[in-house]
C-alpha cells in the first residue's frame, strides 16, 4: 500500500475519474470496468468498499477486471482509485442481484433484450443533449412492465426522459428527471409483443466536461404477471387496475402507530399521509414475513409533489430511517415487489421513532497529513439511552509510519478525538481506514464509524447511498483533504 518516499517529488495533481463504465455488474461475474477522465500517468489501484468485490489494474489506468466473489452482497458499492499523487472521488457502483447488459450508446441500433430477459438491468451513455438510446424488450401476455432510471441516483448529471413505445411507435408512457428525482414508469401490457424503451437526454445536458465521453445511467427493467379481473358472469377484464391511478394522500397517519392491511395485487399500492416536522426523525417498518404473510413488499416515502424521498432495500420486512427536510406533509407507501401480492399477502406497517442503537460518525471523508505532522478525526456518537459503558475508538488500518492513540470515551460524553501522527520517514500513501467503536462490557459489537458522502450532481441524500464506513488517509507533502 505504500507509494514512494517522503522526499520524491509528487506528481502534479490526484487522479480525476469522471465515472467508470458500466455502471454494474451481475453477482459471482468477471467485469471489464472503463475509467473516464483525467487518470494520470501513475499506475493506479482500484478499491471497493466490498471486501468480496476486487478491483485489477488491466494493461493501462483506463481498463480494470472487476471480481466478484460469493462473500459479497448485492448493493450499491464505493470505488476509489489512487495513485501516489492522490485520490479519485467517490464512485457509485451497483452489484447485482439481476442480469446486467452494457450497452454502447448507438442510437441507429437499439439493443434488444432476449425474451425472456427480464428482470434486467442496462447501463449505457448519453452524448449529447437531445441524444436517444433505445432498448427493446418483450413481455408476455397479461404483464405489468415497470422502468426504472437511475441517473441522478448513481451521481450522474444525466437529466432525460424516459418513454414506452409499442411496436407502431405511440408513445405509452412518458416521464422526465426533476429536480430531485430520477423517472419511473409502471404500464400495464396486455398482449405479447416488443416494447422500444427509449432515454432521450434533455437539451440542458451534458454538462461541458462530459461533452466528449457522455454521461452514464442505468434502466431497470422489471416484468410481473396481472392477476385476471372478472365481469359479474366470469368473463376476464384486461383493464387496468383502478390502484393503478394514484389516490391523494389519505387515509392521514400518526407516530408512533400500526396499521394493518394487504396488497391484492402488484399493482396495488396503499398511501399513508402523515404530517411531518423539520428535522425530526421517522421510522418505519413493513412487517410481512415476520407474520408469515407472503408479501415481498415494497416501502417508500414521497413528498407532497410525489417526489420520491427514499425507498427501502428489498427484504423480508423492508424498514426506513428518514428525517424530514422540511416542515409538510409526506406519505408513506407500500406496494408489492414484482411477482408478489394477493389476498393473503397481508402486512403490519410500524410508524416509531428510529430504534436506539450505537451509531458513530465522521466529520468529512478524508483525513490529510504531511510526513512528521498530525491530524485530529472528531468522532460524533449516538448512544442508546441506557447505554452507560466505556467505549473504546480506535482508527483502524492505518499505514505504516502512521498511529494513533485509542480514545476512551466515558458515559456521558458523546464526542471523542483521535489524533493521527505521522513519521517523518512515512511513505507517500492514500488509503482507506475505519474508526471502530469497541464497548468495554460484553456483548461485543464492534461499530465503524460513517462519513456522508455527497454527490458530484445528486441533490442531498439522493443517492442510492449516502454514507460509507470507511474515511480516506492522504499522506504526502502538501496533502489537502476534501
Amino acid at each position: 500500500m505504500h507509494g514512494p518516499r517522503a522526499e520524491e517529488p509528487l506528481p502534479t495533481h490526484p487522479p480525476r475519474v469522471d465515472f467508470v463504465f458500466p455502471l454494474a455488474a451481475g453477482w459471482l461475474s468477471e467485469t471489464s470496468l472503463r475509467l473516464h477522465g483525467e487518470l494520470g500517468s501513475l499506475p493506479l489501484r482500484g478499491w471497493c468498499d466490498d471486501p468480496g468485490v476486487s478491483l485489477v489494474r488491466g494493461a493501462s489506468n483506463e481498463v480494470f477486471s472487476v471480481r466478484v466473489t460469493t462473500n459479497a452482497i448485492p448493493g450499491l458499492k464505493w470505488l476509489r482509485f489512487s495513485s501516489p499523487a492522490g485520490v479519485s472521488d467517490w464512485l457509485p457502483f451497483v452489484l447485482s442481484d439481476r442480469e446486467e447488459v452494457a450497452a454502447q450508446p448507438d442510437t441507429n441500433a437499439p439493443v434488444v433484450l432476449p425474451a425472456p430477459a427480464l428482470p434486467a438491468g442496462v447501463t449505457s451513455r448519453l452524448l449529447a443533449g437531445g441524444w436517444t438510446n433505445a432498448f427493446v424488450i418483450t413481455t408476455q401476455t397479461n404483464q405489468l412492465l415497470e422502468v426504472k432510471l437511475q441517473g441522478l441516483a448513481l451521481d450522474s448529471p444525466v437529466h432525460a426522459r424516459l418513454q414506452v413505445r409499442d411496436e407502431r411507435g405511440v408513445v405509452l408512457a412518458s416521464a422526465s428527471t426533476t429536480n430531485l428525482a430520477d423517472p419511473a414508469l409502471t404500464v400495464p401490457m396486455f398482449h405479447e409483443a416488443r416494447w422500444r424503451i427509449e432515454v432521450t437526454a434533455l437539451t440542458n445536458f451534458p454538462p461541458a466536461e462530459f461533452d466528449r465521453q457522455g454521461a452514464p445511467f442505468r434502466v431497470l427493467l422489471d416484468a410481473s404477471d396481472l392477476p385476471p379481473r372478472q365481469n359479474p358472469d366470469g368473463s376476464v377484464i384486461l383493464t387496468p387496475h383502478p390502484e393503478m391511478q394514484r389516490p391523494n394522500l389519505t387515509p392521514r397517519i400518526a407516530f408512533p402507530g400500526l396499521v394493518n392491511g394487504f396488497i391484492s395485487s402488484p399493482l396495488e399500492e396503499d398511501f399513508y399521509g402523515f404530517d411531518a416536522v423539520a428535522g425530526q426523525a421517522y421510522w418505519v417498518r413493513l412487517k410481512a414475513a415476520s407474520i408469515s404473510s407472503p408479501l415481498r413488499g415494497s416501502l417508500r416515502i414521497l413528498d407532497a409533489q410525489r417526489n420520491v424521498l427514499m425507498e427501502a432495500l428489498a427484504g423480508p420486512d423492508p424498514e426506513l430511517a428518514w428525517t424530514a427536510p422540511d416542515s409538510g406533509r409526506y406519505a408513506i407507501v407500500v406496494g408489492a415487489q414484482p411477482g408478489s401480492g394477493g389476498l393473503d399477502c397481508v402486512y403490519q406497517l410500524e410508524l416509531g421513532q428510529p430504534r436506539a442503537e450505537l451509531r458513530a460518525t465522521l466529520r468529512a471523508p478524508t483525513v490529510a497529513m504531511e510526513p512528521g505532522g498530525a491530524a485530529t478525526i472528531e468522532v460524533t456518537v449516538i448512544k442508546p439511552p441506557s447505554f452507560e459503558q466505556l467505549l473504546i475508538v480506535s482508527a483502524q488500518g492505518l499505514p505504516d509510519g502512521v498511529t494513533a492513540a485509542p480514545a476512551h470515551l466515558l458515559p456521558p460524553a458523546d464526542r471523542a478525538v483521535l489524533t493521527l501522527r505521522a513519521a517523518t520517514d512515512a511513505a507517500i500513501t492514500n488509503v482507506p481506514c475505519q474508526v471502530s467503536l469497541l464497548p468495554a462490557v460484553p456483548p461485543v459489537l464492534v461499530e465503524f464509524a460513517r462519513v456522508p458522502i455527497v454527490g458530484r450532481y445528486a441533490p442531498p441524500g439522493r443517492l442510492l447511498r449516502n454514507e460509507a464506513e470507511h474515511f480516506w488517509l492522504s499522506v504526502g507533502p502538501g496533502a489537502t483533504e476534501e
